[in-house]
């Protein structure tokens, strides 16, 4: 599959031209549903994943890297491969996330996250020991990271703050 055109014809669906895409905010992380199979020759490991995750140029029209996940069975490296449609919503998720940058006061970004390690299904969303984009475990990908978040109190009103308390 050309996840490149796939690209090229979301935006172009959108009205979006590459011209119009920083620099800063070009490369978006996005994640998606993946049925992988073992790509071992020894071995009949597959599995289905919502936490496929990519990282998409939006610039210059490409996937910039697929993290792997490790087989069950074997602990072989595999690199997801992602449905056309299932792509499209990706990338449409990557322009919604690129928009924030353009013109922040007019978008609101709702990002799903998962605050602990239950998925609400009694477990965590997939054994971030499998998974590449956890770093092998450690540290899981599914968790909110602490630079989305915003601060809690710009400097300058910090360090007003702290000479107060002197």
């Amino acid at each position: 599959m050309d996840y490149g055109s796939i690209i090229r014809s979301v935006m172009a669906d959108k009205g979006i031209s590459k011209n119009f895409i920083r620099e800063r905010s070009s490369r978006q992380g996005v994640r998606g549903f993946s049925r992988i199979t073992c790509s071992k020759s020894d071995c009949d490991g597959s599995w289905n994943t919502n936490q496929a995750h990519a990282v998409i140029d939006l610039k210059r029209q490409r996937i910039v890297r697929i993290y792997n996940q490790k087989c069950k069975k074997c602990d072989h490296e595999n690199k997801p491969k992602f449905d056309e449609s299932v792509f499209r919503e990706m990338v449409k998720k990557a322009l919604e996330m690129e928009k924030k940058f353009r013109n922040p006061q007019k978008t609101s970004l709702k990002r799903p996250g998962f605050y602990g390690d239950d998925d609400g299904y009694g477990g965590p969303p997939h054994e971030s020991s499998l998974c590449e984009k956890c770093g092998y475990g450690a540290s899981p990908c599914w968790k909110r990271s602490k630079r989305l978040e915003p601060p809690t109190a710009p400097k300058k009103k910090q360090q007003q703050t702290n000479k107060q308390l002197k």
